[in-house]
């Protein structure tokens, strides 16, 4: 009888964070590889597995020579990977601006750094317009000009001369998923992300696993080489939003709780206030305002408390409530949608 015997061993790791959560382990994180992935690997002898936010991209020890042999035959191989979450406020808890709705991130090695966001947190600078098959392009100018279609490498792939004032159909249905640059007379005048077709849903990010650059080379060198492959491990790190956190205390009565406070506890967080503010339903409250931006946090580190400094009957520094209530990922407001606007946490007290 013929036994067959398999031996994975992880190639690399791809893992997500959120600092949002403890340990920042959360968010329901998934990498999903694209159709032509899943034919890439099956013909490397590779396999996908995931979990806790964590994805590994394993090799068959005994086909290694699978790998070699695509690399080789095909030294421009990336591995292309959708990544979706399950958190339903995601975009509230993050640190990203506004602006950023309705656009897609994309994530890419720089030979074997970790971080495969352009900084270490991800930013506003991951953020890309998403085209797709049948995409169009103005020429806004009172001249006619030649506008160029190039790959991530610079590398034109397609170019057309388009009249004054007139539009053109840009040609992405054949090319894979990726990210492209339109130049006007070779001046890049966007970057943008395409997927080679529409996903529902609409996926978070792109990730891309990019073989052309050092990283290919040394697969291949230690293959050759015959030697132990270390896995390299790529990190995607979700910062916390931050935002300025007005607590509105309302009362039963209209006395009573004259000369309030917000005890910070062992934190250095001041609050502005108490100031008068009316409710929507017409009732009155008292508005305290965080003086600077705090993170939002599933397991919060703040233990405020509400302190009456003096109350009616002269006693001093009365604990109201022990512990006031957190900012809450569903309860958040920008000021604008400008990039740098602040935005608030609105948490009600009802005494």
């Amino acid at each position: 009888m013929l036994e067959l015997l398999f031996q994975y061993h992880t190639l690399l790791s791809i893992q997500t964070k959120h600092h949002y959560y403890k340990d920042a382990k959360g968010g329901g994180f998934q990498l999903k590889p694209t159709e032509n992935t899943q034919k890439i690997m099956q013909k490397m002898s590779m396999m996908l597995k995931s979990s806790d936010g964590q994805t590994h991209i394993l090799y068959d020890v005994g086909n290694i020579d699978r790998s070699e042999k695509y690399l080789s035959e095909n030294p421009d191989t990336s591995l292309q990977f959708l990544l979706y979450s399950n958190e339903p406020y995601l975009m509230n808890i993050t640190q990203l601006p506004p602006e950023g709705i309705g656009k897609i991130l994309y994530f890419r090695n720089k030979a074997e750094e970790t971080f495969l966001s352009q900084q270490d947190l991800v930013s506003s600078k991951d953020f890309y317009n998403c085209r797709s098959q049948n995409s169009s392009y103005l020429n806004t100018q009172n001249k006619s000009i030649e506008i160029q279609l190039k790959d991530a490498q610079g590398t034109e792939i397609w170019k057309k001369q388009v009249g004054a004032k007139q539009k053109t159909t840009v040609p992405l249905g054949n090319l894979p998923s990726g990210i492209y640059n339109l130049s006007e007379s070779n001046k890049e005048t966007e970057k943008f992300v395409y997927l080679f077709k529409e996903f529902s849903p609409i996926p978070l990010a792109l990730v891309e696993i990019d073989f052309r650059n050092k990283l290919g080379k040394a697969l291949l060198d230690k293959i050759r080489n015959q030697d132990s492959i270390r896995p390299w491990k790529f990190e995607i790190q979700f910062e916390t939003r931050q935002t300025y956190w007005k607590y509105f205390i309302v009362p039963k009565y209209e006395t009573g709780l004259e000369d309030l406070s917000i005890d910070p506890g062992k934190t250095k967080v001041d609050f502005k206030g108490p100031t008068d503010a009316q409710l929507p339903n017409g009732q009155m409250a008292y508005l305290f305002e965080s003086a600077q931006a705090l993170p939002i946090q599933q397991a919060g580190l703040f233990e405020f408390q509400l302190i009456q400094n003096k109350d009616n009957k002269g006693k001093k520094n009365k604990r109201i409530v022990q512990r006031l209530p957190l900012a809450r990922a569903n309860a958040i407001k920008p000021e604008n949608r400008d990039e740098s606007a602040k935005i608030y946490s609105e948490i009600y007290v009802y005494l």
